[in-house]
């Protein structure tokens, strides 16, 4: 069947606008800040309490929720935002690669990639994969694989093998190697370059800036749970104190920014396991913790330059927890 001139042109118009579309959206989607998060959810079917992580991604203009479904561990987003990388719930034993759609905000699983046999035995239900993230170019994945040990104020804990493994994307082949006193690998945003964190029960150890390439260590500063500001000059970090400072690599300057339990702050905030920071483009710190000793975590929100403090998720009545925030560079 022959389709003539007029229609034609028709359909060639509106291609052209569902592209122009699609490009403009995406523009706008990259300037809106957003979180990517998990949260406990309990609920009960056939008369039984099934608990589980749910993901989910906010809008911190409009508060509006996208969920993306149930996965296990800490998720990862490529600093591109078109990519989710995330321990798989049906199979420890693979990592999840999400894509996101070119007409909408939705994001679908594309591929499954087999975990290494180092990982074998160090992943479960209850301990997915751990710092999951994205190198600058969004070719390499790094994560750690071990299960934590529990850290509680007159317990210490002990990990007996922990595991540093880099994907790269084009082959799907591995690098691991062991490391115990490790917690967490991040991915500097301007660099192939990452930040180590010791555990959280090793007292005074120090923050390493590992360079893969090298094989190299740099030491920082005393601290744990650090993350890159959107320049890569500076880290956020929790101090043995349990305080929020911010380390510039370049001039070893270190700055308080937030005391635990000051009085002129407007919560009352104590910090979890994990505070997983997140710097945003906006100066801000996003991290999880507990807020005027609800039995909960919820996400907070730290301005840099103001110290304000807010609560993201403390309206959100339904979860127990919501915690490791996170979104790319």
């Amino acid at each position: 069947m022959k389709i003539n001139t007029k229609y034609k042109t028709i359909i060639i118009i509106i291609a052209i606008l569902l592209f122009i579309y699609s490009i403009f959206s995406m523009l706008l989607n990259n300037r809106e800040e957003k979180i990517l998060y998990r949260k406990l959810v309990e609920t009960v079917i056939n008369n039984q309490i099934e608990i589980y992580y749910q993901y989910e991604i906010m809008n911190l203009k409009n508060n509006k929720i996208n969920i993306l479904g149930k996965y296990n561990g800490t998720p990862a987003i490529s600093n591109n935002q078109k990519f989710i990388a995330i321990n798989c719930s049906d199979n420890y034993m693979q990592l999840c690669i999400l894509k996101k759609s070119n007409f909408s905000n939705q994001y679908f699983e594309k591929l499954r990639i087999n975990l290494p046999n180092e990982c074998e035995g160090l992943v479960s239900k209850d301990y997915g994969l751990e710092s999951i993230s994205w190198n600058k170019d969004n070719e390499k994945i790094a994560f750690v694989c071990g299960i934590s040990p529990k850290i509680h104020s007159n317990f210490q804990g002990v990990v007996t093998n922990r595991q540093i493994c880099i994907l790269l994307l084009k082959d799907k082949s591995y690098n691991c190697f062991e490391n115990n006193e490790i917690y967490s690998a991040v991915w500097s945003p301007n660099e192939n370059k990452m930040l180590l964190s010791p555990m959280l029960n090793l007292i005074d150890e120090k923050i390493l800036l590992y360079d893969p390439k090298n094989n190299t260590n740099q030491e920082l500063i005393s601290g744990y749970s650090p993350n890159w500001s959107p320049d890569g000059d500076k880290i956020v970090y929790e101090n043995n104190l349990n305080e929020i400072s911010i380390y510039n690599i370049n001039s070893k300057e270190n700055e308080l920014i937030y005391k635990n339990n000051s009085n002129d702050q407007k919560f009352n905030i104590y910090f979890t396991i994990d505070p997983y920071f997140y710097w945003t483009k906006n100066n801000n710190i996003i991290f999880n913790g507990g807020v005027n000793f609800r039995f909960r975590y919820d996400i907070i929100q730290l301005n840099i330059e103001t110290k304000e403090i807010n609560c993201i998720t403390c309206k959100i009545p339904e979860p127990h927890h919501i915690i490791h925030p996170t979104w790319g560079k």
